[in-house]
């Protein structure tokens, strides 16, 4: 059952990664900023901002990673939710899935509503 909620054997490339990842922030959290994107196509990030809030979610062929810091501490969102350690590759459902975690975490941090 886990296994249907992640894709890790086929990735999406930088261009669709990054692209997918801006509209799902404009979208679902218009009130972050978009500061700044990296993309050198094997490994590519975006970054975004809110008030003393930082979100990066970025990877590359094979991974994905992702870092949350508010007010200076560092979050991880797979302490929040054992499920994360499955989200190993970027492809589409890999990004919705760490998104409406980090929708979660956020809500229950009181940074969304």
């Amino acid at each position: 059952m886990v296994d249907n909620l992640f894709e890790n054997h086929f990735f999406l490339d930088s261009k669709e990664a990054l692209e997918l990842i801006q509209q799902l922030f404009k979208s679902n959290l218009p009130s972050f900023k978009l500061v700044k994107i990296f993309d050198k196509s094997i490994y590519f990030s975006a970054e975004y901002g809110k008030d003393d809030v930082e979100i990066m979610f970025g990877g590359g062929r094979g991974f994905f990673e992702h870092r949350i810091i508010i007010g200076g501490q560092e979050f991880s969102l797979r302490h929040f939710e054992k499920n994360m350690d499955n989200v190993q590759a970027v492809s589409e459902k890999n990004i919705h899935f760490a998104f409406d975690i980090l929708k979660r975490f956020l809500s229950e941090k009181n940074i969304i509503k």
